[in-house]
């Protein structure tokens, strides 16, 4: 976000002090066209998910959310019903969707992943045919290079068509045009759509701590999709987080044994069982949570749940120092009240292993304030307590 900002600004300013010295200035225009480049391009994100959401509703697929950029949300809401967020790095975006039917989903899925470049390539030749008619009105009074970086920006959405893998809401996914050649060219596609409306369904309950409504969503997928690897995850998340912490375990321990899970699940896996064997305390499982976190960690190093579950577990190991220097990364970025809550008591034990009552005390009670019932309340107690 800073580096964003940083551009504008930088741009803003010397495209503003040049050509107010010289109206002429190459260097000037240049770094106009850059200002609105970049703002262009925040817009051109705005219209490609938006393209998406439009498919998404005109084929029929469930939206369960948009995401415009990356980063920490800056606004969060719902238009027409649909959770739209948007965050500090608008350079990137998803829109959440899936098929609630099985009938003509690959027809539909092609139509659905399209929908962003179309959705650009029609405001970039709108762009184009008004330019060329000439700018009347209104748009006469907008730079010309204004106009040429809305263009160019909107044009650029065809890269989105180059096939590679990103990250996206839901672990690994791919560009458009990736996902346009596995809805092409893969077996089993209408599996993998269907699949994927309930792994939405669970992760985004999941993610506003509704744990029900989330191994509702895995039990109603796991019916038709019995060895789906991301729905089983969910399930034990619910399990783990509604106080079934051994059968928790014993289903991610089992899901452990399977080899063919992307990297993402993997490591989301290993910490899974981490945290399971933090909660369950017990001195036989510290050696096993002590490794699948570090491997963990290793694997997704920036992720805030597994910074937690590694302070946690360097905690449970005596290393109060340790686990502050994480714990305290994890906190922040950290938004759903009852996990932000836990965090915040894993900090406050870390400050009373130290011996520093005052910030154990104002830790505990900041977490009270946050949520009625984390699941580390009463462990809290008992480490302030002594």
């Amino acid at each position: 976000m800073r580096a964003y900002c940083a551009v504008l600004v930088v741009s803003g300013a010397a495209a503003a002090v040049l050509l107010g010295f010289d109206r002429r200035s190459e260097t000037g225009w240049f770094a106009a066209f850059m200002f609105f480049c970049f703002i262009g391009l925040a817009l051109a994100i705005v219209i490609h998910e938006s393209g998406h959401a439009l498919a998404a509703a005109l084929v029929g697929f469930r939206i369960f959310r948009i995401q415009v950029g990356r980063g920490r949300p800056v606004w969060e809401g719902r238009i027409a019903r649909i959770p739209v967020s948007l965050h500090e790095l608008p350079l990137s975006g998803w829109v959440s969707a899936a098929p609630s039917t099985a009938r003509f989903v690959r027809g539909r899925a092609v139509l659905f992943v399209l929908g962003g470049v179309l959705m650009n390539l029609a405001v970039a030749a709108a762009f184009f045919l008004v330019w060329q008619r000439g700018l009347t009105g209104a748009l006469a009074r907008l730079p010309l290079v204004a106009f040429f970086a809305m263009f160019w920006s909107n044009l650029l959405g065809i890269l989105n068509l180059f096939p590679r893998q990103v990250s996206g809401p839901v672990g690994r996914t791919g560009t458009d045009g990736l996902v346009l050649l596995q809805v092409l060219f893969s077996r089993g596609v209408a599996d993998q759509w269907r699949q994927q409306h309930y792994v939405l369904g669970a992760h985004f309950a999941s993610a506003a701590e509704r744990w029900e409504e989330s191994s509702d969503w895995a039990t109603r997928g796991l019916a038709l999709f019995p060895d789906s690897f991301p729905l089983l995850l969910y399930r034990s998340v619910s399990l783990g987080n509604t106080g079934r912490w051994n059968e928790a375990r014993e289903l991610s321990i089992d899901l452990l044994a399977r080899t063919h899970a992307q990297p993402f699940w993997l490591a989301m896996l290993k910490n899974n069982i981490a945290w399971f064997d933090f909660l369950l305390d017990s001195a036989e499982l510290r050696s096993e949570a002590a490794r699948l976190s570090e491997e963990a960690l290793a694997a997704i190093p920036w992720h805030p749940a597994l910074l937690g579950t590694r302070g946690a577990v360097l905690l449970a190991q005596g290393k109060p120092e340790e686990a502050l220097q994480l714990l305290a990364t994890s906190v922040e970025p950290t938004r759903p009240p009852r996990s932000r809550a836990d965090n915040l008591l894993l900090v406050s034990m870390a400050h009373a292993a130290r011996g520093d009552s005052a910030e154990a005390r104002r830790n505990l009670d900041l977490a009270r304030s946050l949520a009625p019932d984390p699941l580390l309340l009463k462990r809290a107690e008992s480490a302030c307590a002594v």
